[in-house]
């Protein structure tokens, strides 16, 4: 606790803050206040004491079950993502246009594309396994380059003209869905 004696602040008591409080204390709090911290559910709380007046904020911390509490339920699996869900169609599509006409013929290109389109959903699968959410963030940065490289591989292919243009839209739009899920399922999911 600290009290204002002659427009000045001095510490009463010394106390040991945690790392948290001297993380978000301001400069007037580290100067002449206290604080503390204190979490209610999904709601932090921060308490500061500048001068006499007592300041207090709220963050609200994003939901831990989505990637915590998962790991005991027996029912949750990397199917119900609806990214993954759209990636196994992207995989699908990608195999079914490079099985016709003339891309079944160039065997580097099919080969390449077909693997990155795999590799999308099963670095999104994998990294939902995994035992921590940087590594989960992780594998959703890997899908999502692999999911830049099948776009790219698309422009090749309609450039090639293996594909016409309602299916390089097809595509490319599908694939691009995909990129926009993996980065906002990449962003809201923190890193501890």
């Amino acid at each position: 606790m600290r009290v204002r004696q002659r427009g000045r602040c001095k510490p009463r008591t010394r106390r040991k803050r945690s790392a948290e409080v001297r993380k978000c204390g301001s400069a007037e709090v580290r100067k002449c206040g206290s604080a503390e911290v204190r979490s209610a559910g999904s709601i932090r709380l921060w308490s500061y004491r500048v001068c006499g007046k007592k300041i207090t904020s709220a963050t609200i911390l994003p939901p831990r079950e989505s990637l915590t509490q998962r790991r005991g339920d027996a029912d949750r699996r990397f199917e119900d993502l609806v990214v993954w869900q759209r990636a196994r169609d992207l995989s699908l599509a990608v195999y079914r246009i490079t099985d016709e006409g003339r891309f079944r013929s160039d065997f580097g290109l099919k080969d390449q594309i077909r693997r990155a389109a795999v590799s999308v959903m099963s670095n999104i699968a994998e990294g939902f396994e995994r035992y921590s959410r940087s590594e989960f963030r992780q594998f959703l940065g890997i899908a999502r380059g692999s999911a830049s490289e099948v776009r790219s591989q698309l422009h090749l292919a309609r450039g090639l003209e293996y594909l016409n243009e309602s299916e390089f839209q097809d595509l490319y739009g599908l694939c691009f869905e995909v990129s926009r899920l993996l980065a906002s399922l990449r962003a809201n999911t923190g890193s501890q």
